[in-house]
Parts: C-alpha cells; sequence; structure tokens
C-alpha cells in the first residue's frame, strides 16, 4: 500500500526487520483528527502485518509518502530522490523479484496495442472493497 499519508506529525524510526516503527512527535499542525486517521491506519497495519519501508524524508524534512508491506526482504534498494515534477521527492524501489524480461515487454507492447476497455477496469474496480478502505482511513 502505498500513498501520501500527509501525517507530518510522525518520525519514522528503522527496525531491525527492515521496517520502520512510528514515533508521534508533538508539532504544530497535528490535529486531533490527524491523530484519529493514525491510529486508525496503525491498527490496520497490526491487523494486516504490514510494515512502512521508507525512512527518509519525502517533502522538506517530513516523510509522507509512505510505502506498507508485509514482505520487507522483497525490496532490495530504496532510494528518494529531488523531483522537478513536484514538491514531494521521487521514491525509486528496486525489488529481488525475477521476470522473464522478453516476455514482460512483449505482454505490455500486446496489451498496450489494444483499445482501452472500460468494461475490465470497472470490473478489477468491482474487486476492492471501497468502503472498508474509507472506513479504515477515517
Amino acid at each position: 500500500m502505498t500513498g501520501d499519508f500527509n501525517f507530518s506529525f510522525i518520525e519514522w524510526i528503522r527496525e531491525e526487520n527492515g521496517g520502520c516503527r512510528c514515533e508521534e512527535k508533538l508539532r504544530s499542525g497535528a490535529t486531533s483528527e490527524g491523530r484519529k486517521q493514525f491510529d486508525k491506519l496503525n491498527e490496520e497495519m497490526d491487523r494486516f502485518s504490514l510494515v512502512q519501508i521508507i525512512e527518509e524524508p519525502t517533502r522538506k524534512k517530513n516523510t509522507l509518502d509512505l510505502i506498507f508491506t508485509n514482505e520487507v526482504s522483497m525490496f532490495t534498494e530504496i532510494e528518494i530522490s529531488k523531483s522537478n515534477l513536484s514538491d514531494h521527492d521521487l521514491i525509486e524501489l528496486s525489488t529481488n523479484i525475477k521476470t522473464n524480461r522478453h516476455q514482460t515487454k512483449e505482454n505490455v507492447k500486446k496489451e498496450a496495442e489494444k483499445e482501452p476497455s472500460f468494461w475490465q477496469l470497472n470490473f478489477h474496480n468491482e474487486d476492492v472493497n471501497w468502503k472498508l478502505i474509507n472506513e479504515v482511513l477515517k
């Protein structure tokens, strides 16, 4: 799970397992609603055994853009770099997932040449429990 979570009042501390745990900092601008949302996210992290793997700031001095996983060992390298396109930094990930590059390129090319299928997009969209996600993040 990834996104711009805007929890500027949280400091992420590296753990031995490769993930990061959070420590709440009482900074100005930390609202009670923001803390409630973070508490709910923390519950879901525990529920799904997720850890957050970004430990460097991604916007000014804050680590706002977060990546959660239950497979830390899958990520071999994470680099944060400045962007000319956004006020947030870029996150580049390397994984140890092996693919057949030739086959992958051919599949992508074939799919790109097809007409877009809005039915397929909607089909996949229906698989997502958006209500649950919305409730969890409130």
